[in-house]
């Protein structure tokens, strides 16, 4: 028989911050992967990180008194979702980006609210896909579309490793979705504990990988690559690990999915205003669509919440009568 999950709400303001900071921190990361790929190889960077964040958010769980799991069913679930969602997906961005751009890889990131929504579908009782839903994806996918004139952009590698780097970060965007969905199971564990069982499995998952094949100490590293390693550690795999799990237990891992539609306007945003680059009228169109994308499947999202709720009432009622 299924585990019943504990039922998802409706998104709140505080939900849609949440979803903000995730977009926000995600979508400037592949500029530090960039940086970091300057001095180290793609396993050193994503071990270096989600070693770093290990450390850290298990010394913030034990402050706030909370104890690491003690049964093999936790960790199981800890261990899958740590190498679906961090360790294998990290590794396959940092690898994929040594081929294509970080532009190029943000954009390939909104694949996975597409993923989420499949396997929601089958491993959930309460994200099914509809046909409002799939619409309100398509019209963001369309606004991803239109922000980058509709093909890769300018000056993007080309040939077999350029293809084959695409493929990884779709590969690492299904991962994210599935692991959403593994983290909501686990949503009745203290967020601290949660997102430090997932990062300090990853850890014993990549660590000894990236030592053998692409140790980080045996190579001479500029200082901003190694400010860069230090903040993706830090922001991307840590602060953001402890939103997303929060968030994912609150309203579900459809709504937090949409955040990788923000992540190629980050990287339209921080073109304009580091790199100088125009901000043409495609660009606001594909921003609006990709809201309006956002706006339809929350909508539906929670005319699903509220008929859900209202089955349940005469559900009980009836019980009662």
């Amino acid at each position: 028989m299924r585990k019943t999950l504990k039922p998802i709400a409706a998104p709140s303001l505080v939900d849609f911050l949440g979803l903000a900071v995730l977009a926000l921190t995600w979508g400037s990361s592949f500029f530090f992967v960039e940086i970091a790929l300057e001095s180290f190889g793609p396993l050193a960077i994503a071990g270096s990180r989600i070693a770093i964040a290990a450390v850290l958010l298990t010394i913030v769980a034990r402050l706030k008194g909370h104890r690491l799991p003690d049964n093999a069913r936790d960790w199981k679930l800890l261990f899958l979702a740590g190498a679906i969602g961090t360790a294998i997906p990290f590794s396959l961005i940092a690898w994929g980006q040594s081929y294509i751009s970080s532009s190029e890889a943000a954009i390939l990131m909104s694949f996975t609210p597409l993923a989420t929504l499949f396997f929601a579908h089958w491993m959930t009782d309460d994200e099914k896909i509809t046909g409002g839903k799939i619409t309100g994806l398509v019209v963001g996918i369309l606004g991803v579309s239109v922000l980058v004139g509709g093909g890769a952009p300018a000056g993007s590698s080309s040939g077999v490793m350029s293809i084959a780097g695409k493929l990884a970060v779709l590969m690492a965007a299904m991962g994210y979705g599935v692991s959403a969905l593994l983290l909501r199971r686990a949503s009745r564990m203290p967020t601290f504990v949660g997102a430090a069982g997932v990062l300090l499995a990853s850890a014993s998952l990549i660590v000894p990988v990236a030592l053998i094949f692409d140790n980080p100490l045996s190579t001479a590293a500029s200082f901003r690559s190694i400010l860069a390693v230090v903040w993706l550690g830090v922001w991307p795999s840590a602060i953001a690990v402890l939103v997303l799990v929060a968030v994912i237990a609150r309203v579900g891992a459809t709504f937090v999915a949409l955040n990788n539609y923000f992540v190629p306007v980050v990287g339209s945003l921080l073109g304009v205003f580091i790199l100088g680059e125009p901000f043409g009228l495609s660009r606001v169109f594909g921003l609006l669509l990709i809201l309006v994308g956002v706006l339809i499947t929350q909508y539906v999202q929670r005319r699903q919440i509220h008929m859900m709720a209202e089955k349940s009432s005469a559900a009980d009622a009836a019980q009662k009568g």
